[in-house]
This record gives C-alpha cells, sequence and structure tokens, in this order.
C-alpha cells in the first residue's frame, strides 16, 4: 500500500530510530514519533529499514523491491529475525505503510476541518473485515470528538479500515446525521504469565488504542490520553515504555520549541507544555512514602508564565509543574525516569511533585508546603 502522500513521507521519514527487543517494548503513542522494528537491537539496522521504507514511499516501489532491501540490510548487519522471511517483511511493509498513509491522512483532515467537520468510519467491506471494525463501520462523529482519539484507523495488525470527510451540505445530501455518542467499552490486556500489561477499547489491538495522527502532530496530548484512560496502576508501567533515547529527545525538542517561543514572544499567552509523566518508580515511591498524596494527573507540565521573565536553560526549569491544581510541593533533589530525560543538560534541575505539608519522605526525597504559584523551586 505505498503512497505518494506528502505527509505520510514526512510522518515516516522524521521517525527517530530506536532498538526494540520485543513489538511491545514501547507504549503505543511513542511509535508516532519513533521507528522501531520488533527484535532489532541495532540502531543502524533499524535506520537502514526505515530508509528503504520511506524510498517505497517516495517512490511508489511495491513490497518486492523492500524485501531486496531487507534482505541487504540483515546481511550486512548480521541479524538473525524470528518469523519466516515472507510474514516478517510483510508485517513491516504493511504496518508502516497504512501507519504513515493515516498520520498523513490525518494532517489533510485536520486542515480541511473548516469545511469538512465530520469524519466517517469505513472498512474494507469484505469478509476479512473483523466483526467489531465492521460495527464501527458508518459511524460519523466531529472530527474533535474523542473517539478518534482511540478509534482513528489503523486498529490493529493489517486493519484495513480508513476514513471519510464530511461537510454539512454533504451529511444533508446523503441524509445522515452524526451518529449518537459512542459506548466506549475496554478489555484487559493479561500476558501468559497472567500479569495485566494494559487496558484497551474492545476491538482493537494492543498498542494500537492512538490516533497515528495525533501521536505524529501532538505527541505529548496522545501519549497524555492513553494514560488518562487507564487505572493508576497502569499509568506507571505504561510511562516505563517511553523512556527511550528517541522519545527522549522528542519531547525535549518540543520543550526546547515551546521555551524559544517563550523567549522570542516575552509574553505569557497562557500556554503549557508537557515534558514529561512519572514513570513507576516515582509513583511506587510516592505510595510508599506519602500514601495520603492524591494526584489528579502524573503529566509534568511547563507553564509560560512561569518561564516568561526567566533565561537560560535552568531557570526554565522553575516553570516545571504538574498541571492541575496543586496545593503544596514535594521536592526530588535528583530527577529520575522520564522527566530526568526531559531536560536534557539540565543535570541539576530539581523539580516538584504537589501536595501540602511538610516532611521527610525517604532518602532524598522532600515534601514542603508552597504557594501553588511558586509550586517548582530550585
Amino acid at each position: 500500500m505505498a503512497s505518494n502522500s506528502r505527509g505520510a513521507i514526512d510522518n515516516l521519514k522524521g521517525k527517530l530510530p530506536e532498538s526494540t527487543t520485543a513489538w511491545d517494548d514501547l507504549a503505543g503513542p511513542v511509535h508516532g514519533k519513533v521507528f522501531a522494528i520488533a527484535g532489532a537491537t541495532n540502531t543502524d539496522l533499524v535506520a537502514d529499514i526505515q530508509k528503504s521504507l520511506v524510498g517505497a514511499l517516495e517512490k511508489g516501489s511495491t513490497i518486492t523491491q523492500f524485501r531486496k532491501d531487507f534482505d541487504a540490510a540483515v546481511q550486512n548487519h548480521g541479524w538473525t529475525y524470528k518469523g519466516k522471511r515472507g510474514w516478517r517483511t510483510s508485517v513491516i511493509f504493511d504496518t508502516n505503510m497504512r501507519s504513515s498513509h493515516m498520520a498523513g491522512r490525518w494532517e489533510q483532515l485536520l486542515a480541511n476541518s473548516g469545511s469538512r467537520p465530520y469524519l466517517e468510519y469505513r472498512t474494507a467491506g469484505d469478509s476479512r473485515v473483523r466483526p467489531q471494525h465492521a460495527a464501527w463501520n458508518g459511524l460519523v462523529f466531529p472530527i474533535g470528538d474523542a473517539f478518534w482519539q482511540t478509534h482513528y484507523p489503523p486498529n490493529g495488525w493489517r486493519c484495513r479500515c480508513t476514513i471519510r470527510a464530511y461537510s454539512e451540505d454533504d451529511l444533508k445530501a446523503l441524509g445522515t446525521k452524526p451518529s449518537a455518542p459512542f459506548n466506549l467499552k475496554t478489555r484487559t490486556v493479561v500476558s501468559q504469565d497472567g500479569e495485566i500489561k494494559d487496558q484497551v477499547p474492545v476491538g482493537i489491538d494492543p498498542g494500537w488504542d492512538h490516533n497515528v495522527g495525533q501521536s505524529w502532530l501532538s505527541p505529548e496530548l496522545a501519549l497524555g490520553q492513553k494514560l488518562a484512560a487507564l487505572p493508576r496502576y497502569l499509568q506507571g508501567p505504561m510511562v516505563d515504555k517511553t523512556i527511550s533515547p528517541a522519545y527522549q529527545k522528542v519531547l525535549n525538542d518540543d520543550f526546547k520549541a515551546f521555551r524559544n517561543v517563550i523567549k522570542t514572544d516575552k509574553v505569557a499567552r497562557g500556554n503549557a507544555q508537557i515534558v514529561g509523566f512519572l514513570d513507576s518508580r516515582t509513583l511506587a515511591a510516592l505510595s510508599e512514602h506519602v500514601p495520603t498524596l492524591a494526584l489528579e494527573t502524573t503529566a509534568v507540565a511547563v507553564l509560560d508564565s512561569k518561564t516568561v521573565h526567566l533565561t537560560g536553560a535552568h531557570k526554565a526549569a522553575k516553570g516545571a509543574q504538574l498541571s492541575g491544581q496543586p496545593t503544596g510541593s514535594t521536592r526530588f533533589p535528583r530527577m529520575s525516569g522520564t522527566i530526568g530525560r526531559c531536560f536534557g543538560t539540565l543535570k541539576t534541575a530539581r523539580w516538584w511533585l504537589c501536595r501540602s505539608g511538610k516532611q521527610r519522605i525517604g532518602r532524598g526525597f522532600w515534601a514542603t508546603a508552597w504557594q501553588r504559584s511558586s509550586c517548582v523551586r530550585t
């Protein structure tokens, strides 16, 4: 399914290569900005395969040529992969072509949303369509509806579903109205050893319950939506699957861009930038040492109002705080997990988790009350 869409090419070409040991090493939304091949632990190998796929998009070449390029990359890097060649190359080619095409399509849909604000879910319409996907066929929702956060195609391995866009006049001409609010049902994903690993909407494969376009264009938002949909005990482990060099570079680059806008404008516009989320280690420490702490969110954000009068990377960290309604603070002299990597070279920064009161909560952990306006200090 090659596509010459500029958006599809930009999506795939702009991803950062990352090594992994298994297909679920990375959280689903991470794949919007990171390119990985399950079991490929050599980043150079991953980059070569990515280059071949980008070439297929640019030239409109088929899987036959990709398989030749794949064979050359495997031989060059000495990779022994699992599965038969035909199956493995087909999954890699199909997954990336479809995901990139639909990411580019989402960019187009957003650009035209003023004139065509309604989207319709469409299947391939044949006997191979999954029953649950067939049940969604024909559903119409505004582009901003929460349905598209989780159900924008593809919704699983080999999913061929797509989207049609309509204007108000189009719907009237077709005698169609927007669908009733969608009743989202979820299921837990359990590993072979009985461990609960994830929670996804019924009918969607694990790792695919995100909008591939949104994960590309607004990665922090897409990941935040995924985490918000999970029970708290699964949020930390899911954040752990975002702690990769490639994805941390994505978040760090976005933060730098946010900071540069503030430096240029020198005016607070009420904007915020998510710089990370609390990982399982941090959440476990909080649960153990501050059991009464009730976090409204595990997201950590930078407010432009806290950084507009500051200069330098170190002082910019003073704006980092939990989004939500904090009433105090908990200081960590050393940043860890996702948060620690978000500031790049900011080695001495301290970040705060908001709460009230003052007490020592463990080695290197201090809880200190502050006003909401000064939740973060260095």
